[in-house]
């Protein structure tokens, strides 16, 4: 998978957590529970599965070396020196 597909897809998911449990906090108190927790739960979900996609599919292609979720993704690798974007 492409570095820039699996950045975007991690966002994706990241994103859509956040605004999942957004929604659960401003739902009305008179909404039946269940809504709130299923929210709750597909929140937590989507965290953890762009959790996992940025554990295993944001590294270098050669090296397998992990790059920080917090920094723009490199030209090259900074751990190896391989071109990352072709």
């Amino acid at each position: 998978m492409k570095l820039d597909t699996v950045r975007i897809l991690k966002n994706i998911f990241y994103i859509g957590g956040v605004a999942a449990a957004l929604i659960t906090w401003f739902l009305p108190d008179g909404c039946p529970s269940g809504v709130k927790t299923g929210l709750l739960i597909a929140a937590c979900a989507l965290v953890v599965v762009g959790f996992v996609v940025t554990l295993l599919f944001y590294r270098c292609p050669k090296c397998k070396h992990n790059f920080s979720v917090n920094e723009k993704l490199p030209d090259v690798c900074p751990n190896c020196g391989e071109p990352l974007k072709k």
